[in-house]
């Protein structure tokens, strides 16, 4: 289950850059009499009292990500941008944001008035949304609630 959930460093540094952490379905409770942080399921009724309450660490979930990320969103600058993601052979995937380049045309062109923000490729879905959803936050962007 862990490799589904973000890790309690990736956590922390959602929570930094501003995601919600009533966005996390999961919770990392580090007050465990266990020898690790244990993870657990975030009931909601109670996720305000756990948010500020030491020893208690959001775990986003793949879910959670893939429901944060827009589609598509403007960026401070004002640039559109877009999402995609895929997975090719090998069981690897990609996902990127990227923009449409001035005065080119999308269906003509194949995909070469791309220009590429952000791409990412790997066997692990995770990495790709928490890699995301890091750069979207570090850009300024907001994530869907």
């Amino acid at each position: 289950m862990t490799n589904q959930v973000t890790s309690i460093e990736q956590s922390k540094r959602l929570l930094e850059l501003g995601a919600p952490a009533e966005m996390a379905s999961m919770v990392w409770d580090i007050t465990s009499p266990a020898p690790h942080p244990v993870l657990k399921i975030w009931d909601t009724e109670t996720k305000h009292r756990q948010a500020v309450h030491a020893g208690h660490i959001p775990a986003f979930t793949a879910n959670d990500l893939l429901g944060a990320l827009p589609g598509c969103c403007r960026m401070p600058d004002g640039t559109w941008i877009n999402m995609e993601i895929e997975m090719y052979g090998g069981g690897i995937w990609r996902l990127s944001y990227f923009r449409i380049a001035s005065g080119s045309d999308e269906i003509l062109c194949g995909g070469a008035g791309r220009e590429y923000l952000f791409k990412q490729e790997s066997t692990q879905v995770m990495d790709l949304l928490y890699g995301a959803a890091e750069w979207l936050l570090s850009n300024g962007c907001k994530l869907r609630l």
